[in-house]
């Protein structure tokens, strides 16, 4: 579980880059499905199933560490892992695209 959930956590800060280089501030309720969902984000992931799978993502997550430990399967965290690394690579190139001075170089 920890594989998921360090990736999970890894994906939502790539998230949370997007929508604060876009200007969207999410409320601090449900901020986790409020960065997903947001509309800028959307556009990055580029596709409605990746978006989808995420969300899919934080409501296993937030089950496994809120009601039942143990729910997360070694194929479950691989697909994070997965998604994860493509995220970064889709928001790296989408930041040098469109907010490169936020990448610092």
């Amino acid at each position: 579980e920890w594989r998921f959930d360090s990736a999970y956590n890894g994906a939502r800060e790539l998230a949370t880059v997007v929508r604060g280089a876009i200007g969207y501030q999410a409320e601090r309720q449900n901020e986790h499905q409020r960065t997903i969902e947001c509309r800028g984000f959307t556009v990055v992931a580029g596709k409605e199933e990746e978006v989808w799978f995420f969300n899919a993502c934080r409501m296993k997550r937030n089950t496994s560490v809120y009601e039942q430990v143990g729910g997360i399967s070694s194929q479950e965290a691989e697909d994070m892992v997965a998604f994860a690394e493509g995220l970064q690579v889709t928001v790296r190139a989408w930041l040098e695209k469109h907010h490169r001075k936020l990448l610092g170089g």
